[in-house]
């Protein structure tokens, strides 16, 4: 009964000013001059709806401004019985533990730094095994209080997953899981939902590319966050719509374009801009949401690949001032 929650991070850019410089860095592999401010970003979607439920941002580099640290943030958005499904990247034995003390669930992959089949765990079933982690030593970011609340040991079920889906390379995985239970739960619930998982990443995709975040144009700190929530808003506002007409036809939200969605809004404007929407204008636009479907395709098999080929520029490899001085130097000699 619980919400079926996705957790990733992402990254964007902003203008390069000297006041987004001093907030969010650019890359610090980057030579001075050549980059652009990042931010990094960590969002909490539900599975079953694609509505934002929160997010956090912060610099891309420095000391607490990973995406783990950004998710503890968020971590009030969680309610008892909720399930959280994420990369392997955020399984640590913090995160469970304080998801396990909040009442709240996790699927997600196993890190690549434990191992798949402990000689100590205890076997289930075929692929299937309980394994006891054991509290580490207290991390620098956490202070001793914090240190005392979590507990010594907790219990993870790991479950090997053969993803076969065609179209897709064969992959093992081993689904890390508090969800101790293997008959209630069985293996193959648990690998949908962590196939369910990619869906965050189009989710990002669409608020990045469809909606244009993908590259900030404020000039200052305060109107890049504005210009970044302004975004997800609407994001979650198109989401709200989906979700209207999706519940009037016994749709799945998930079944019906964004992007179409989005289309059809902006012609909604610009039609309202002439001639005030009415209630049968409105019928009409919620009736046209459900033409399109998408997200039931089985076994889709397309190239990753652009037939419009992009234009070769000159890579800038110095400051934009001082090549502007030297091409008016060589002008002027």
């Amino acid at each position: 009964g619980g919400r079926l929650i996705m957790v990733d991070g992402f990254t964007v850019t902003a203008a390069d000013t000297a006041e987004n410089q001093a907030e969010y860095p650019q890359n610090p592999k980057q030579k001075e001059g050549l980059g652009f401010p990042i931010l990094r970003g960590v969002v909490l979607i539900c599975m079953r709806t694609g509505l934002l439920l929160d997010a956090d941002v912060g610099p891309y580099s420095g000391k607490g401004t990973g995406e783990t640290a950004l998710l503890w943030k968020l971590l009030d958005v969680l309610r008892a019985g909720d399930i959280l499904v994420a990369d392997s990247y955020y399984c640590t034995y913090w995160l469970l533990a304080e998801c396990r003390r909040r009442g709240v669930h996790v699927v997600m992959r196993n890190h690549h730094l434990r191992e798949d089949s402990p000689a100590d765990a205890r076997r289930l079933v075929k692929g299937q095994s309980i394994a006891t982690w054991n509290r580490p030593q207290r991390p620098e970011w956490m202070d001793d209080a914090t240190y005392e609340t979590m507990p010594e040991s907790i219990d993870v079920r790991l479950v090997e997953s053969l993803n076969q889906q065609h179209g897709q390379r064969t992959e093992q995985l081993t689904i890390a899981t508090t969800l101790l239970d293997h008959q209630r739960y069985d293996a193959a619930w648990l690998a949908s939902i962590y196939r369910g998982r990619w869906r965050v990443e189009l989710d990002i995709r669409a608020i990045k590319c469809t909606l244009g975040m993908d590259i900030l144009r404020a000039k200052t700190p305060a109107m890049v966050r504005t210009e970044l929530w302004s975004c997800l808003l609407v994001y979650n506002l198109i989401r709200e719509s989906m979700l209207q007409s999706a519940q009037r036809s016994d749709r799945t939200c998930r079944s019906l374009s964004l992007t179409a969605t989005l289309q059809l809004l902006g012609n909604l404007w610009l039609c309202n801009a002439i001639r005030p929407a009415d209630a049968a204008w409105r019928e009409m636009f919620l009736a046209h949401q459900i033409t399109i479907q998408v997200g039931h395709r089985p076994g889709r098999s397309e190239p990753r690949a652009n037939k419009r080929r992009p234009k070769i520029l000159q890579l800038l490899t110095k400051p934009r001032h001082a090549a502007k001085a030297e091409l008016e130097l060589a002008a002027a000699a």
